[in-house]
């Protein structure tokens, strides 16, 4: 049997696990849907040209290892690509698509937000061994991409004489995993 302590140091690494799980969700919403707005607007990052495989060979490639798991069932690359059919998104032009996409976004990430600083504001409670060095870069890169998806929107509201770039950067400055994405007004 646990004693006291170990089983309170077990519940609270759970809980922190369990709430950096959150955060790395609502990362992965908020990144998808800002990456479906730069899409619509043609300046999301594309892919590699020369690349060997095809995309439904890079799918299934990335996600064999779960096909042994009965739960959660395995999304099928047909199931997708029904999910990244944008076509199907309501509203009558491409700039209102991308709004609704990137009020999603900001919401996604305003979630993750919240999940890092309640993390953060339970340092007092978590192990010591415990890093929050992470959270505090999964943090940077949230505020930057709201950052990003602001001037976006503020741009799409009123372009004025200024125009996108047709080119999306994509930077690591922050995390390893998690990058920011920023467009130029030329």
């Amino acid at each position: 049997a646990l004693g006291a302590t170990k089983q309170n140091n077990r519940t609270v690494q759970f809980d922190f696990e369990a709430m950096k799980l959150q955060t790395f969700r609502a990362m992965c919403r908020g990144m998808f849907h800002f990456l479906a707005a730069l899409k619509i607007q043609e300046v999301a990052p594309q892919p590699p040209k020369q690349s060997l495989l095809d995309m439904k060979t890079c799918f299934e490639k990335r996600f064999e290892v779960f096909q042994n798991l009965r739960q959660p069932q395995m999304l099928s690359y047909d199931g997708f690509l029904q999910a990244c059919d944008l076509s199907k998104l309501e509203g009558r032009n491409n700039n209102e698509r991308t709004f609704i996409l990137l009020k999603s976004a900001a919401e996604w990430f305003d979630t993750a937000k919240k999940h890092c600083e309640k993390i953060m504001s339970s340092r007092s409670r978590l192990p010591e061994d415990i890093d929050l060095s992470e959270m505090k870069s999964v943090m940077k890169t949230i505020v930057a991409n709201c950052v990003s998806i602001t001037r976006i929107s503020r741009h799409l509201e009123s372009p004025g004489d200024k125009k996108m770039s047709k080119k999306c950067k994509v930077s690591y400055d922050y995390h390893p995993s998690w990058c920011v994405l920023s467009v130029r007004f030329v």
